[in-house]
């Protein structure tokens, strides 16, 4: 118990310094068609409601708006749309803005729901989504099928933007995170294999984590986080391979899609 209280202690600590803010100028601006909605701003998504966004955040966010809150409007946008230039983010009535890092307190209010998840997350966060950048932007062979097959279904110029010294910032990003100046990339992938584990031994063979009726947040993270893996065009997929011998998130994987409605991920046809 005393984990699990540390993890909510430290989910406050993060969410006391990016508080809900209300701007006397709105920002993005104020837009007519939208004034009495709620927008969320996604990136690397082509505006079809039926289409997944290519970017793990925005998907994950995109996924838990249209399982919950289906009035939310969506609209693409790129990261420096954000005052914090971190996406996705979104807007209240044209005014208040909830900004990226304030998103989990917003949606999920109730304590025994955060310090429930929150162990499982982080296995997410820092292990599984750790090994998607560096199998994506740091083996060259990849990062070169990336560059091919899926930022230039992004729009420009958030294309050239992407794919201009991209696998150095996700370097120093990744060596900052795990405080190594080298980074070994078989470790890497072994925690993410291992975190993978976990998670198919959490969920067993019920539908949803922690037997639950729907989806929580961490059936929704872990969808994201899969269909990433699962359509990125790579041609070391040592991930997919991974996560594909654990049938039961793969099975959790369709159900989520199902639910959500989506019949494309960008440009790629979902079956």
């Amino acid at each position: 118990m005393g984990g699990l209280t540390k993890f909510s202690s430290y989910f406050h600590s993060i969410f006391s310094r990016f508080p809900l803010i209300t701007f006397s100028n709105p920002y993005p601006g104020e837009n007519e068609d939208y004034k009495t909605k709620t927008v969320m701003y996604l990136t690397m998504w082509n505006s079809d409601l039926n289409s997944e966004a290519l970017d793990v955040n925005s998907l994950q966010w995109q996924t838990w708006a249209k399982l919950n809150d289906p009035s939310i409007v969506f609209l693409n946008v790129s990261n420096h749309a954000s005052p914090d230039e971190k996406v996705p983010f979104i807007q209240i009535e044209s005014r208040k803005l909830v900004l990226n890092p304030s998103l989990l307190q917003y949606f999920l209010k109730d304590e025994s729901t955060l310090q429930q998840i929150s162990p499982w997350m982080s296995l997410l966060i820092n292990q599984v989504e750790t090994a998607i950048l560096l199998t994506m932007y740091l083996d060259n062979e990849n990062f070169s099928e990336i560059q091919k097959k899926w930022l230039p279904n992004m729009s420009w110029p958030l294309n050239i933007i992407k794919s201009i010294g991209l696998p150095s910032q996700i370097k120093r990003k990744i060596c900052l995170q795990l405080n190594e100046s080298t980074l070994d990339f078989d470790a890497i992938l072994e925690d993410a294999s291992k975190a993978f584990s976990a998670l198919s031994e959490l969920l067993g063979s019920d539908k949803w984590f922690f037997n639950n009726e729907s989806p929580s947040f961490l059936d929704v993270s872990l969808f994201a986080h899969a269909e990433i893996i699962n359509h990125l065009p790579l041609k070391n997929d040592q991930l997919k391979v991974v996560l594909g011998t654990h049938k039961n998130l793969t099975d959790l994987t369709t159900r989520v899609r199902t639910l959500a409605g989506y019949t494309s991920a960008g440009p790629i046809a979902l079956r």
